[in-house]
C-alpha cells in the first residue's frame, strides 16, 4: 500500500470561513431561552411577570452581543 500525501499548490491560499453571523444568531437564541426560562420560573413561583424583566433582558441580550461585536 502506498500512502499518498496531498500537499497544497504553492500558489493556493486557503482562507477559512468566518461564522460570526451564525455565532451571533446562536447567542440571540440562547439569550431568548434564558429570558424565557427566567419569566417562566417567576410565573410559576409568584404568578406574575417579574418587574425587572427589561433590565434582565437587556443584560441577557446586551452583554453577549457587545462581546460578539467587539470580536468582529
Amino acid at each position: 500500500m502506498s500512502q499518498v500525501q496531498s500537499t497544497p499548490s504553492p500558489g493556493l491560499t486557503v482562507v477559512p470561513r468566518k461564522r460570526r453571523t451564525v455565532e451571533m444568531l446562536l447567542l440571540i437564541f440562547a439569550s431568548a431561552l434564558s429570558v424565557a426560562a427566567y419569566v417562566q420560573v417567576d410565573l410559576n413561583v409568584l404568578g406574575e411577570v417579574p418587574q425587572n424583566l427589561p433590565f434582565v433582558a437587556g443584560l441577557a441580550f446586551g452583554v453577549p452581543l457587545l462581546a460578539n461585536f467587539a470580536m468582529r
